[in-house]
């Protein structure tokens, strides 16, 4: 039988028996899953705030190093200029600061470890609306903080009696961005073998954001014959209509000039959805499974392993496990993936939502990179069609739906959602085929609800037997 009812075994160990420090979860006002983010204009998204942000992240950063770089890129939302000026304020004179202008969030990862600076910083929202932003920081290594070190700064932030640098010592950020975006270029280019995309016709979705100015380049650099779209950023326009987040317009593109594949990003670079020649979208397990298997077989797959997170369908296990290749489950999120790579040393990792991470290429998920290394694991065999790989690669039936909630009281307090999980732990045991998962949203005012069964019909329904069991309070308008 294949019931698994929430995958908390697989989640906190794994086959080398070592205890994966992703799960340790420390508790948290502030951050998310995915650094700070919100509505631009209210707290914590404004000005004021960002500035007291900065004051405490030099706190931090001042135990650790003097005079150390830290790097900051924005995304192209019309709020991030006065969020940017709002930390340099709060920062001070204490660090060489460099204003990489608007940079893709995997790049500024990138670029804060080949630097050596102390510090690498995105303000972003990511795949959300232009009325929203936020903040993604990352360590020396190119690492989004640990929940450790982001609570340390929460505490920072939020004391009483602010003894750090005031505005008057505010410095000068470097305005450098050429130098930092083509040392990224030469990397990326550097990945792949000169016209590897020759005789292909690719449309780029830049989804209005980060990567508008210079993602299509890249590919037409690589031989690829480039049809852009979503790269006209008017500052309100990110994400919207475009990018992962409405993959419609990427697949209609495709579909009327006849090209051999599709790439949406989504507003900050690391998230990335491809649809095939007829606008069929890839599905995340696609990629990091055929990922996987192409690595398995150019010997570049280190511990014979991925890592990816509980929500993932389990039919990537099963495919995989025919190529001697094991997969490790970790909690949601590409930190907790990249914390677990680390743990049971993998070097490819990822989410179905398209985050994926290669170590061997940069520590943070690259939507750019994974499309492009994709294409290579498929070139040969699949002749871009998800029909020619259906055979192979089934995924298992699977329904999901996503609550708009006012408040995230307990799961396990919840006595009718309990039922109504078992009553459904209870009909996937009678036919021996499926999972339901039930979980927050670490970034949204959202209950996610999956379930994995024998059929569509089957899963729909046991879907919505568990929706029906959300108590009224807990649902948003």
């Amino acid at each position: 039988m294949n019931v698994n009812k929430n995958y908390t075994a697989l989640a906190k160990t794994s086959r080398l028996g070592c205890n994966l420090h992703s799960m340790a979860h420390v508790p948290q006002s502030l951050f998310g899953t995915d650094g700070i983010r919100g509505k631009f204009g209210t707290f914590p998204i404004t000005g004021e705030f960002f500035e007291k942000i900065g004051r405490a992240l030099g706190v931090c950063l001042q135990q650790k190093a003097t005079n150390g770089k830290i790097l900051i890129g924005i995304d192209t939302r019309a709020s991030a200029n006065l969020l940017k000026n709002a930390l340099f304020r709060g920062i001070g004179r204490c660090f060489e600061i460099h204003d990489l202008g608007v940079l893709a969030t995997p790049a500024i990862a990138f670029l804060t470890k080949q630097y050596g600076a102390v510090c690498g910083i995105s303000i972003t929202a990511s795949h959300n609306p232009h009325t929203d932003n936020g903040i993604k920081i990352f360590d020396g290594e190119g690492h989004k903080l640990s929940a450790a070190r982001e609570k340390q700064l929460e505490n920072l932030i939020f004391r009483e009696g602010d003894d750090t640098h005031s505005a008057a010592e505010q410095t000068t950020a470097r305005s450098n961005s050429g130098e930092f975006l083509a040392a990224y270029a030469r990397h990326w280019g550097g990945a792949f073998e000169k016209n590897c995309l020759k005789n292909l016709s690719i449309v780029f979705d830049a989804a209005n954001g980060a990567t508008a100015a210079y993602g299509g380049a890249l590919l037409n650099q690589l031989g690829a014959r480039v049809f852009a779209i979503g790269d006209a950023p008017s500052g309100t326009n990110i994400n919207e209509n475009f990018g992962t987040e409405h993959p419609q317009t990427l697949q209609r593109t495709v579909v009327k000039t006849g090209a051999h594949l599709g790439i949406a990003l989504d507003g900050d670079g690391d998230r990335v959805i491809l649809c095939d020649r007829e606008g069929k979208i890839f599905a995340g397990e696609h990629l990091l499974a055929l990922l996987a298997i192409n690595f398995q077989r150019q010997r570049r797959l280190k511990s014979d392993a991925i890592v990816t997170t509980i929500v993932c369908n389990t039919a990537v296990d099963r495919a995989l496990k025919k190529h001697g290749i094991h997969v490790h489950r970790c909690h949601v999120g590409d930190r907790n993936v990249a914390e677990t790579m680390a743990c049971t040393g993998c070097n490819l990792g990822g989410e179905s939502s398209g985050h994926v991470i290669c170590t061997d290429f940069s520590p943070a998920a690259d939507g750019l990179f994974t499309a492009v290394a994709f294409i290579h694991a498929i070139a040969d065999n699949w002749d871009f069609r998800i029909s020619s790989m259906r055979d192979y690669f089934p995924l298992n039936p699977c329904e999901t739906l996503d609550l708009p909630i006012s408040s995230k009281p307990p799961i396990e307090e919840l006595p009718e959602l309990q039922k109504a999980i078992m009553d459904v732990e209870n009909e996937l045991a009678r036919t021996g085929i499926g999972r339901v998962l039930v979980r927050y949203s670490g970034t949204e005012n959202t209950l996610r609800i999956l379930v994995e069964a024998n059929t569509y019909g089957q899963a729909r329904a046991l879907v919505q037997h568990v929706a029906n069991a959300v108590p009224a309070f807990a649902i948003g308008e």
